[in-house]
């Protein structure tokens, strides 16, 4: 029923789309990586301006430049759409599942596959100009790990492109032609993208720690040491060892967390622990959105999204989504938007947590959005690419027609279970007829 009436009201308003402009050419806008953008957010929710459909799962997060949207899928292909419009402008076969997000630099397309191969693609017809093949992803220690769903993607920093491979090493190539300029091994596998931030890298991988290297080098600088280290994961049943996350470096800051349940905060200059938030097991995934006082973040088996002084580590509101949160989130002024994996996508006050709209997506949202002048671009394991579109005048009116005399009635199902739909849509912000 949520699908049908999604469609109804897409085909009732029509698609009158913005243009999209070069905002967005790699994972979180900028190689900080701290999901904070200056655009025009969707404050009030105007429907699904168009989707996509690719062949499997999307989990990549879309990158947007000069009106393209360049998104990888599980089904092995990056796909250039035009943002204004979602047709399809080329196709690059990857040979492999991509679940990493793509990145743009003068006209190529960075994009790395499940194969452990980093794609160098040209970013006007989809022509391949150069790859870098990795070494084979190292083993985990407690072997088959899960939800190994997001992939390290390439960030793009004075000139230099640098991305994490499974085989354990940090590789820093130039974007043009692919050629390595170094290359650090971690000695454990890495899941997480690059933060850079005034010539350090941040890092962190499979066994546990976070790294700081020279951007300019790939010289070590420090290594911090999680309480996941310490952590055997045959005692708890799943993980509790990795840095699958990626981190978030604001005003000499760190923040990035772990499998091992916390969310730490940690000096740039030397690695240092300032603080830290933790749970009893849920997973952070996340990358953060670090403003200048708040710290956002989302877990995973409990499913909280959660606000904290980024100066104390004080929480300041959470909220349960009831389902896990591998999406980053996103903060566009007042509003923090991010996926679910019950198919939600949701915008927040950033204020106080309160749900400002919601749109269900036929499947988990893995994929972290895209936010530009007035649109939201997401992928989910639907296999759907979407496009949604701010209200430009009035809000969008969604409504749903109760009748309680009718129920004795149905046909189908336990009356009880109608009061259930009826509740779970005026929760939503539906107006009840």
């Amino acid at each position: 029923m949520r699908m049908w009436l999604s469609a109804f009201l897409l085909l009732a308003l029509g698609a009158n789309p913005t243009r999209a402009l070069s905002q967005s050419p790699q994972f979180r806008g900028g190689p900080t990586l701290t999901g904070v953008v200056e655009t025009r957010g969707v404050e009030r929710f105007g429907g699904v301006a168009w989707r996509f459909e690719t062949g499997s799962a999307v989990r990549s997060s879309p990158a947007l430049h000069h009106g393209t949207l360049f998104v990888g899928s599980t089904d092995g292909v990056l796909y250039a759409l035009k943002a204004e419009s979602g047709t399809l402008a080329w196709k690059y076969d990857a040979g492999a599942p991509i679940a990493s997000s793509p990145a743009v630099a003068e006209g190529v397309v960075l994009v790395g596959s499940r194969d452990g191969v980093l794609h160098g693609v040209s970013a006007s017809d989809g022509a391949p100009r150069w790859r870098l093949e990795a070494g084979p992803d190292l083993p985990l220690a407690w072997g088959f790990e899960g939800w190994d769903y997001i992939m390290s993607s390439p960030t793009l920093a004075d000139g230099t492109a640098y991305w994490g491979s499974g085989d354990g090493r940090v590789y820093a190539v130039d974007p043009q032609n692919g050629d390595e300029r170094w290359r650090f091994d971690t000695g454990g596998r890495i899941r997480a993208t690059p933060a850079v931030a005034e010539g350090l890298l941040v890092i962190g991988n499979s066994d546990g720690f976070v790294f700081g290297l020279d951007a300019q080098s790939g010289e070590p600088i420090w290594r911090f040491e999680t309480a996941g280290v310490r952590l055997n994961s045959v005692d708890f049943g799943f993980d509790r060892k990795q840095v699958s996350a990626s981190a978030a470096i604001f005003e000499g800051m760190v923040y990035v967390g772990s499998r091992d349940a916390s969310l730490y905060a940690l000096d740039a200059r030397d690695g240092t622990q300032r603080w830290s938030y933790g749970e009893e097991s849920s997973w952070i995934i996340t990358t953060a959105a670090v403003s200048p006082d708040r710290v956002f973040s989302g877990r995973s088996s409990s499913g909280i999204i959660r606000a904290l002084d980024r100066e104390t580590g004080k929480q300041v509101w959470a909220i349960e989504a009831q389902a896990y949160v591998y999406s980053s989130p996103l903060l566009v002024k007042s509003t923090l938007y991010v996926g679910q994996g019950d198919g939600d996508f949701v915008a927040l006050d950033a204020d106080t947590g309160e749900e400002r709209w919601s749109y269900r997506a036929g499947d988990a949202i893995y994929s972290t959005p895209v936010v530009h002048d007035g649109r939201i671009y997401v992928g989910s394991d639907d296999g759907f690419v979407y496009a949604f579109k701010a209200a430009e005048e009035l809000p969008l009116h969604r409504a749903v027609f109760f009748e309680d005399e009718l129920r004795p009635l149905s046909f189908f199902g336990r009356q009880d279970s109608h009061l259930v739909m009826r509740d779970f849509f005026v929760t939503r912000g539906y107006t009840l007829l």
